[in-house]
């Protein structure tokens, strides 16, 4: 599930993190082992999305990712002119 890696080193030290891409809206986003957060996977395109719960019983990320919408399609409908820019 990995899309990349993070290393924070600056004035402490030195922090490195797994992270992970939003198949709906391409927003990354850090894997933070034990965090309790319950990442969401998407049922109709079997990928990660920025959507998780807090472990407080609220949801954080964006909440258009929620309906299935990839941005891979998304780009698409950009470039094909069916779908505006400041769309995405």
């Amino acid at each position: 599930m990995s899309a990349g890696y993070l290393i924070v080193d600056y004035g402490g030290p030195r922090q490195e993190y797994d992270t992970g891409m939003c198949v709906h809206c391409g927003l990354p986003f850090v894997i933070a082992v034990g965090s309790r957060r319950k990442r969401h996977v998407c049922r109709l395109c079997n990928g990660p999305t920025c959507i998780a719960e807090d472990g407080a019983g609220g949801i954080v990320g964006n909440r258009r990712c929620l309906e299935c919408y990839p941005i891979e399609r998304k780009l698409d409908d950009v470039e094909s002119g069916k779908l505006p820019l400041s769309a995405l």
